[in-house]
């Protein structure tokens, strides 16, 4: 028992907990300012963030990056950028960087129903074709309120969801000039039904955008036949649902004689004339579906094109590029928060209201000294995973059909579970904390009670009472972790996120949605919490063995379906699991936080004794990373 009282020794020891907690103060703080530095460019950008107000209460969340250079003397061009569908505005700041530190304005935001906007009168699956997500209010809105923008060199861009928003832009104001021109070809009109050089300026006066850049979308005849700006398009040749098109896209701009097929479209060309709107250009490129947004390659095809439409010099090559600078420092402080946690509950439960928390650590299960005893170990961790993997798919769509949010059909659900990512994850959890239970009892009635394993083995054992102080210290760790989240992104505007991986901050409502999840998650959370510590915490492994294995039991199953689906897709060119594409994207980033939690659920043990406080914090920390990343298909109020 000497390790177990060494270790108890430097957890329970406030020096310990003080020199861990600086670390991860600093390294949050290092991230904050070098992504601060890298997005304001030294402070030649200033980064704001604004509630704008739409129609009918709606309300649009933007950050918006505008350059020193930008004066109502000198105009800049903007670009407007939308992220993709259960994504926020911070996924488009590739774009808001690299075109703000070569001068241009840039405005990212959050499309109804996610990150701080409004929800929306219209269904989500509605919202992106009859709104734009909300872009066209800012299109307008630039065009009243910001005199520092050229509006002759206004720019939308977006990913997949995103990219369907820039495309239905550009067609919302092709088809006013369309429409303007009819109405100048009437009888009735000015010039009777020849068009007068006034009502073609007016008409053409309706165009409020120049270019429209969308990345990971697919174009239909339909889409391509309304297009009179200039307008690229950037897929993935790896692409999880393959995007096509493109051809089509360019057509829109040629005449008749000069249209080329999906066969003769020459990636990359410049088609057309940048000067009368006709210029079309289409980029493939080797990447997946969310590596569009994550990827040199199509920022440098965004820059070009973008550059070319506007007819402005480039000051900058479109090579030279530093947004991935700020993804690794914003990794940093993924690698701060996630080092938070401990220390401030080793810190916190010294507090006179908690300390009653701190119990030894008990006794670890008896060595796998047996064939037997080995066997149930070994079968009991592969079966949970194996299980875990094979249920993800059936379990979590089953939620699309017990769950339906499409709120102009079921508004009452859509309140009570209003995130249909969320919902599938949390039946998936439901499943397995029910599969871990059964493993626990099998194992301890067929093995562990004959090998000498009881209850105090466990650190199960409680009180109501101490259940209720655990969740207030669970709270007080939270408020804490999010706290420096808000503290970071107030002042630096920078959040802490890693591609997929985000630790971000949320209007008031999605965290509260989040608490309600994380009730429901609970069950999970502690099950999870009872294998690591009270299953699988064996004598005659090395602890962080031990802890390996148990965070590989977390995410094992997940892990091989990814990496199938993405073998498959690189080997063949199509994914293995076509119809399931969703589920499994939403569950990767998932996967990394299992694999941490199990780590900060051994440490935790360590430090109170008990399965529980482990548990709450990771339930109430990940579920609330995931609610605050997804669509909330809450009903406008």
């Amino acid at each position: 028992e000497s390790p177990n009282k060494m270790r108890e020794f430097k957890m329970k020891n406030p020096k310990w907990a003080i020199r861990w907690f600086c670390i991860a103060l600093a390294l949050c703080l290092i991230s904050s300012v070098g992504a601060s530095l890298i997005q304001t460019g030294g402070g030649k950008v200033s980064v704001q963030t604004h509630s704008i107000p739409t129609e009918n209460g709606k309300f649009i969340s933007i950050n918006l990056f505008k350059p020193d250079n930008a004066t109502p003397d000198n105009p800049a061009p903007l670009i407007i950028a939308s992220p993709g569908t259960y994504n926020s505005k911070e996924m488009q700041d590739v774009a808001a960087i690299e075109f703000s530190r070569r001068g241009f304005v840039v405005i990212t935001f959050d499309p109804y129903f996610h990150g701080h906007s409004s929800s929306s009168e219209d269904p989500y699956t509605v919202m992106p074709y009859s709104q734009s997500g909300g872009q066209i209010a800012l299109v307008e809105y630039a065009h009243a309120m910001l005199d520092y923008v050229d509006t002759e060199k206004i720019g939308v861009t977006g990913h997949s969801m995103g990219g369907r928003i820039s495309m239905n832009t550009a067609n919302y104001y092709s088809r006013k000039v369309m429409d303007a021109l009819e109405a100048a070809a009437l009888p009735e009109s000015d010039g009777g039904v020849e068009i007068t050089p006034a009502e073609e300026e007016n008409a053409w006066n309706e165009m409020k955008i120049n270019a429209a850049f969308p990345v990971g979308s697919t174009v239909t005849e339909e889409i391509a036949a309304e297009f009179l700006c200039n307008i690229g398009i950037n897929n993935g040749i790896y692409d999880e649902s393959p995007r096509t098109g493109e051809y089509l896209l360019v057509n829109s701009g040629l005449p008749e004689n000069e249209w080329v097929t999906a066969d003769t479209l020459e990636l990359g060309k410049y088609y057309g004339d940048a000067a009368d709107g006709t210029l079309r250009v289409a980029y493939r490129e080797h990447e997946t579906h969310p590596w569009n947004h994550f990827s040199h390659s199509t920022a440098s095809n965004m820059i070009n094109f973008f550059f070319t439409a506007f007819q402005v010099e480039n000051p900058i090559p479109a090579d030279n590029q530093i947004w991935l600078w700020k993804e690794l420092v914003n990794a940093i402080g993924i690698v701060g928060m996630m080092l938070l946690i401990v220390p401030t509950a080793a810190l916190l439960i010294k507090i006179p209201c908690f300390s009653s928390l701190e119990h030894a650590e008990p006794a670890q299960l008896p060595a796998l000294t047996t064939r037997k005893s080995e066997y149930f170990f070994w079968g009991g961790w592969a079966i949970s995973w194996i299980i875990s993997g094979l249920s993800l798919f059936p379990v979590s769509l089953l939620a699309n059909k017990i769950f339906p949010v499409n709120i102009s059909a079921n508004a009452v659900t859509a309140n009570i579970f209003p995130q249909n990512i969320t919902n599938g994850i949390w039946l998936w959890a439901l499943f397995n904390a029910i599969v871990g239970l059964i493993l626990f009892i099998v194992s301890y009635r067929m093995n562990g009670k004959a090998g000498g394993v009881t209850p105090e083995n466990w650190g199960i054992n409680t009180t109501v009472k101490e259940v209720f102080r655990y969740l207030a210290l669970t709270l007080c760790i939270y408020f804490v972790f999010y706290g420096v989240v808000y503290i970071s992104t107030e002042l630096f505007k920078a959040d802490y996120r890693l591609w997929i991986l985000a630790i971000k901050t949320s209007r008031f409502g999605t965290m509260m949605t989040a608490w309600g999840y994380a009730v429901l998650f609970f069950p999970f959370y502690l099950m999870n919490s009872i294998l690591i510590n009270s299953s699988n915490r064996v004598a005659g492994q090395k602890e962080w063995v031990n802890i390996l294995i148990c965070g590989l039991g977390n995410v094992l199953g997940i892990a091989i379906l990814v990496a199938i689906q993405y073998i498959t897709l690189f080997a063949t060119g199509a994914v293995a699991f076509t119809d399931w594409n969703f589920p499994l994207l939403q569950s990767a980033g998932l996967m990394i936080w299992l694999f941490v939690a199990a780590i900060i659920s051994r440490y935790l043990f360590r430090l109170t004794g008990k399965v529980w406080l482990g548990a709450m914090v990771n339930c109430m920390i990940i579920v609330s990373i995931g609610c605050m990343n997804t669509m909330q298909h809450v009903p406008l109020a």
